[in-house]
């Protein structure tokens, strides 16, 4: 099982889509039993231009992630801020 990674272009005008995604996220956690190992994390990215925002989604989210566009990547190197989720996702 892979993690999944969504990139949003814009941080500051991926502050919806990050609501958005937050809160199906917080659906998706509790419908499944809040799982040991389920998180979607985040991060903001400086760029030469502008910052933009990664969304990652632990390997027992990836149903999640792959419904939202995410795709499979390599576990984030740098620890990721959780955003919902079990805090304990191998990171």
């Amino acid at each position: 099982m892979s993690w999944y990674r969504l990139e949003l272009e814009d941080a500051v005008l991926a502050q919806t889509q990050l609501a958005g995604i937050a809160e199906r996220a917080r659906e998706a956690f509790e419908a499944a039993g809040r799982p040991d190992g389920w998180g979607v994390y985040c991060r903001h990215v400086s760029g030469a231009l502008h910052c933009r925002a990664e969304v990652y989604f632990s390997p027992a989210a990836g149903d999640l992630g792959r419904e939202l566009g995410a795709v499979p990547f390599a576990e984030p190197g740098e620890h990721p801020s959780l955003l919902v989720g079990d805090g304990d996702s191998g990171l």
